[in-house]
């Protein structure tokens, strides 16, 4: 044995590292709620809200590409919260004003229940 790497196991090496490595993103944490026009929403609510489970929420935050959110505390299995504000927020610059004048009337009700 050469001690090289057969032409598979390069092409294998190549393909491993040439993938994008996709970074952390840390949620902010708080030690007192943000100033907010509303209670702060539950992930639930959020997925309701927008008419996902739970998971794609979660997969959303994971990947810093959801809504802004906070956790109360360091660890990730803190509570985590939205504020309206950031909601709508991802709202409109991902789906458009209509989608969040739809939001609103949803909001109504989710607020309620």
């Amino acid at each position: 044995m050469t001690g090289s790497l057969s032409s598979e196991s390069l092409e294998v090496l190549h393909s491993l590292l040439s993938h994008e490595v996709l970074p952390v993103i840390s949620a902010p944490h708080f030690t007192a709620a943000p100033s907010s026009r509303q209670p702060l929403l539950r992930r639930r609510q959020v997925a309701q809200l927008l008419a996902l489970s739970v998971s794609s929420l979660e997969k959303w935050a994971e990947l810093g590409t959801g809504p802004l959110y906070y956790r109360r505390g360091l660890s990730p299995h803190a509570s985590t919260r939205y504020r309206i504000e950031d909601v709508e927020e991802f709202v409109r610059q991902r789906y458009g004003q209509q989608a969040l004048e739809t939001l609103g009337t949803k909001l109504q009700l989710v607020a309620s229940g």
